[in-house]
């Protein structure tokens, strides 16, 4: 995957976080006690789709959602808007990489 799809892809995975969060009701001041900064900075997090994993991770336990499912649903849902020329200039680099040249 692409680096600018992988950006996105957490971006979308920090998004559904929120949902789940606010489906439960668990307030921005919970979350930011949760992993230890204030609640602006929770807000920021969400606003900029930008957060750590262990951020991510301590949050999907009070929001009592499953990480996992959440990145890998991100991911998938990036690689299918990957276009196909996308997909083949990485399986190059990754052919170049081995020794063979190809154009």
């Amino acid at each position: 995957m692409k680096s600018e799809s992988s950006y996105r892809a957490a971006a979308r995975a920090v998004a559904t976080l929120e949902k789940s969060a606010r489906a439960e009701a668990i307030s921005f001041k919970s979350q930011a006690k949760a992993i230890g900064k204030r609640r602006q900075t929770v807000s920021r997090k969400y606003r900029t789709g930008d957060m750590l994993m262990s951020e991510f991770l301590a949050i999907a336990s009070q929001v009592g959602a499953d990480p996992s499912a959440i990145i890998a649903d991100a991911v998938n849902t990036e690689k299918k808007k990957m276009p196909a020329a996308d997909t083949a200039g990485e399986e190059t680099r990754k052919d170049n990489k081995n020794g063979s040249q190809q154009q």
